[in-house]
C-alpha cells in the first residue's frame, strides 16, 4: 500500500486499510472508509491547519481484553493441531497436509496479533477539535503512535497559525512538538541491524542444513534463532513506540512475521517426529536429531515449507540490514537550520473539497 502520493504523507491507516490520515501541505486529509473486507464507502474530510484549535488525546481500555482474546484464539488453534497430530499414524499423510494448512496458519495468525497487540501498547482516543466540531481520529488508537502523530502535526499547525495572536494562559492545545521548529528526530531501535544480520545468517544456515545434513548445522541454527529473536522483538517494539524509517519497520514487521512462522513450523514437526520415534524426546540432543535431517525424516512437504521460510528469512534480512544502514547514514547527517516559515497569506488557503 502506498505511503505518500502528490504532496500527501501518510501518517496511519486502520488495521484493514478501509480508513487512512494524510499529512498534506496546509491541511490534513481524513480519509474515513466502511466495509468488510472490501470497502464498501469511503468519506474524505479535509482540516486545514489554521482551522485546527487542539488535538486530543485520552487512554482508552482494551489492551488486556484484547490480549486474553487473542490468547484464547492461539490456545484454540494449539489444541486442534495437537488433536490432529496425536491421531496421526506414522506414515499418514491427510491429517498432516490437514494440520499444515489449518491449525499452523491459525497459529501464526494468532501469535502475530498477540505480539503486534503487546508491542504497539496501551490503546487511545484521538481527536481533532476545529471551531465547529471534535472530529475522533479512529486510525490512531495507540499512545506511542499518537505522541508520534501529535508531535508531526504540531509542527505544521504552529507553522500555519504564527500570524495568529494566542493567549497563553499556560495550556498547551498542541503538545508534543519542538517550539525551535525542527522536524521530530527519527531513530533506528539499536538491535535492527544485529536482528536483521542474525535472520539472514538463520536463513542462509537454514538452506544449508536442508541439503547438508548434521547436528552442528541444526545446532548452529537454533543458536542463531534464540541470539536473534529476542533482539528483533525488542527492535519491533523500539521501532512501534518511537519515530522510525518507515521501511526499516514494514522490514522489522516482516522479519517477526517469518522468524513466528518458522518456529511453529518446527514446533510442528518436531512434535510430528517425536510422535513417529518417542526416542527424540528422551534426552536434550534429540531436537537436535530430529532437525538434523530435515529433508530425509519430513519429506518433501516440510522441506518446501523450510526452504521458502529460509528463503524469506534471508531475504527479508539483508533488505532490512541495508536500509538500516543506509538510514542511519542518512539520520547521521547534519541537519542544516531551516529558516521559520513565512506566516501564509489570506489568499492562499485551499477550496473545501
Amino acid at each position: 500500500m502506498k505511503t505518500a502520493f502528490g504532496e500527501y504523507q501518510r501518517l496511519a491507516r486502520s488495521a484493514l486499510g478501509f480508513s487512512s490520515l494524510w499529512l498534506g501541505e496546509d491541511h490534513l486529509l481524513y480519509v474515513k472508509g466502511s466495509g468488510f473486507l472490501l470497502p464498501f464507502s469511503e468519506e474524505y474530510k479535509r482540516f486545514r491547519y489554521r482551522d485546527i484549535h487542539a488535538i486530543a488525546m485520552a487512554p482508552a481500555s482494551g489492551l488486556v481484553m484484547g490480549a486474553i482474546g487473542y490468547f484464547v484464539g492461539l490456545l484454540a488453534a494449539v489444541g486442534l493441531g495437537f488433536v490432529f497430530l496425536l491421531n496421526r499414524e506414522p506414515g499418514e499423510w491427510p491429517l498432516l497436509v490437514l494440520t499444515l494448512a489449518g491449525p499452523l496458519p491459525a497459529c501464526v495468525f494468532f501469535l502475530v496479533l498477540l505480539i503486534r497487540h503487546l508491542v504497539l501498547g496501551p490503546r487511545c482516543v484521538f481527536e481533532l477539535q476545529t471551531a465547529l466540531k471534535r472530529e475522533p481520529i479512529v486510525t490512531i488508537n495507540r499512545k506511542a503512535r499518537a505522541r508520534e502523530v501529535m508531535g508531526r502535526l504540531s509542527e505544521k499547525i504552529r507553522s500555519a497559525q504564527a500570524d495568529l495572536v494566542i493567549r497563553d494562559d499556560g495550556h498547551d492545545a498542541f503538545p508534543g512538538s519542538r517550539r525551535t521548529g525542527q522536524p521530530l528526530e527519527m531513530r533506528i531501535p539499536k538491535t535492527a541491524l544485529f536482528s536483521f544480520a542474525g535472520q539472514a545468517a538463520l536463513g542462509a544456515v537454514l538452506i544449508l542444513l536442508l541439503h547438508l545434513s548434521g547436528i552442528a548445522l541444526a545446532g548452529l541454527a537454533l543458536l542463531l534463532a534464540l541470539a536473534s529473536g529476542t533482539p528483533l522483538l525488542a527492535a519491533v517494539a523500539g521501532a512501534s513506540r518511537q519515530p522510525t524509517p518507515a521501511p526499516v519497520r514494514q522490514l522489522l514487521w516482516w522479519q517477526l512475521v517469518a522468524e513466528v512462522l518458522l518456529g511453529v513450523v518446527a514446533m510442528v514437526f518436531y512434535i510430528d517426529q517425536a510422535i513417529n520415534d518417542p526416542a527424540l524426546t528422551v534426552d536434550a540432543i534429540g531436537p537436535l536429531r530430529a532437525f538434523a535431517d530435515i529433508s530425509a525424516l519430513g519429506g518433501f512437504l516440510f522441506y518446501l515449507f523450510f526452504l521458502l521460510i529460509a528463503l524469506a528469512q534471508l531475504g527479508i534480512g539483508i533488505a532490512g540490514f541495508v536500509q538500516t544502514r543506509r538510514w542511519s547514514e542518512r539520520l547521521a547527517q547534519p541537519i542544516s537550520p531551516s529558516s521559520p516559515p513565512e506566516p501564509p497569506s489570506a489568499d492562499s488557503s485551499s477550496p473545501a473539497p
